[in-house]
């Protein structure tokens, strides 16, 4: 199976991409009522699998992300501590960093004090509300983007109408580069490592063995390149999704995932050619840009417990052949963000 990581949230701009390339993709839903249109109707549709985290309690998930919800506007802008504001949340602590204003009325109501010995932390709830709190920034950001787009499409226009159409940078009013700054905005590059770790949470607890892990984050592809230095670059590919038939397009997503499927699998996967998925390449830079690299001998589940600082068996397979190596791709989409 393939998953879209280390998110919860897929833009509109980068479903065509996808699917394109890897036919169905699976995501990380922890709060599945919380998708977006769109991905509802790829879920209908059966492009889009999500996949919600055993034991991950979506209820108490909601809950505490409006507990902090109200937690950081009562700030007022000042920066809070947000693992003690998790402790908070499960009942720990000491009572000046008790828990939420809601609990701390509730429990003057009933005149108990908190109690004494407290559960441990749950690392699914912690998880859950750190992702759910990154999906909505995640969804912030895409709006903005759209919005800066739009700006940018008008420009362009009002640009044509005035006679300066050959000048791609002509802009009216504030000489903004929205292009370039659409270029250098990635969602995955906000508390990387902290997305990382809580991804890897509640995909373990999913327990669905992974044939590719791909993300369109450049800021992750580099920090598990660096986490996993031992890791080797086995493809790029320049990739064209708007050529002609007779023009040769990519490979389909069938060959992708069955290569994908040998490699994961294999005792040596640098061996296992690659040739026919290197066909095809876009040689005038309009496409999408697709590096793949692999971690032999460490399976997905053992890699994301690396991450989730525990050990962790990987998940039944129907097969003889289970997963024995990890392979993760970027797919590099940024010309294509504002369309």
């Amino acid at each position: 199976m393939i998953f879209y990581f280390p998110f919860t949230f897929l833009s509109e701009t980068l479903i065509r991409p996808l699917t394109a390339i890897l036919g169905s993709v699976n995501l990380l839903a922890p709060l599945p009522k919380r998708m977006s249109p769109a991905v509802s109707e790829l879920v209908a549709a059966g492009t889009v699998h999500l996949c919600t985290p055993d034991g991950a309690d979506a209820a108490r998930i909601e809950q505490a992300l409006k507990q902090f919800t109200a937690w950081a506007a009562l700030q007022g802008g000042k920066p809070g501590d947000l693992k003690r504001f998790f402790q908070s949340a499960q009942g720990l602590g000491a009572w000046h960093q008790g828990p939420p204003t809601a609990e701390i009325r509730a429990q003057l109501r009933r005149a108990a004090d908190a109690p004494e010995s407290p559960p441990p932390i749950d690392p699914l709830l912690n998880a859950g509300v750190f992702l759910a709190l990154a999906h909505d920034y995640d969804e912030q950001q895409e709006a903005l983007g759209r919005d800066l787009g739009s700006v940018h499409t008008l420009e362009k226009r009002f640009g044509e109408i005035l006679g300066g159409a050959s000048d791609g940078d002509t802009v009216l009013g504030p000489s903004l580069k929205f292009a370039a700054a659409d270029r250098a905005t990635d969602p995955g590059a906000f508390m990387t490592a902290q997305r990382m770790q809580a991804w890897a949470e509640l995909a373990i607890a999913c327990g669905v063995p992974a044939t590719l892990l791909v993300t369109t984050s450049r800021a992750v592809w580099e920090l598990f390149r660096d986490d996993f230095s031992e890791s080797t670059h086995l493809l790029e590919a320049n990739l064209n999704l708007t050529a002609d038939p007779d023009a040769g397009r990519p490979p389909s997503s069938e060959a992708w995932r069955s290569a994908f499927n040998v490699l994961a699998r294999a005792d040596d996967p640098h061996g296992v050619s690659l040739d026919h998925l290197a066909v095809a390449q876009n040689v005038h830079g309009d496409g999408v840009r697709f590096d793949l690299c692999v971690l032999a001998g460490v399976s997905p589940h053992e890699m994301l417990g690396r991450y989730s600082n525990r050990a962790c068996a990987s998940p039944e397979e129907p097969t003889n052949r289970p997963i024995r190596n990890t392979l993760v791709a970027h797919l590099d989409v940024a010309a294509l963000s504002l369309g």
